[in-house]
């Protein structure tokens, strides 16, 4: 099983634990946790949970480089912001409006974010 939600809400963890006789790490070719394996009765069913139920879109898992998911993410939450404080009323995809939060008049963001992960301009 997989999800590719924003949370980790799809799927039952509890109840899987709770049906589970058996429970180990899922590893990969390499060596690294992937997730987790059920093993669940009567018959034995191996259910193999990715990403031990998180989006496997998102962090941590390798899917996405988590500078690409910070930037997007920051970039949701500012958009948010401004929807909140009014700034932006109007209902529709605006793409002119996000580059001007991420510009340097407003929020500098891709300024930033260069300074965060150590890039040269």
């Amino acid at each position: 099983m997989v999800s590719a939600s924003s949370e980790q809400y799809e799927i039952d963890l509890y109840e899987l634990s709770r049906l589970a006789t058996k429970q180990e790490p899922l590893v990969g070719d390499q060596g690294q946790l992937i997730g987790t394996d059920f093993t669940l009765t009567p018959d034995n069913r191996c259910i193999h949970l990715l990403a031990n139920g998180y989006p496997v879109n998102f962090w941590g898992m390798g899917s996405m480089p988590e500078e690409a998911s910070d930037l997007i993410l920051t970039i949701m939450l500012l958009a948010s912001v401004e929807l909140a404080r009014g700034t932006y009323n109007k209902a529709c995809i605006n793409e002119s409006a996000v580059n001007e939060l991420v510009d340097e008049k407003h929020y500098n963001l891709a300024g930033r974010f260069l300074e965060i992960y150590g890039c040269a301009r």
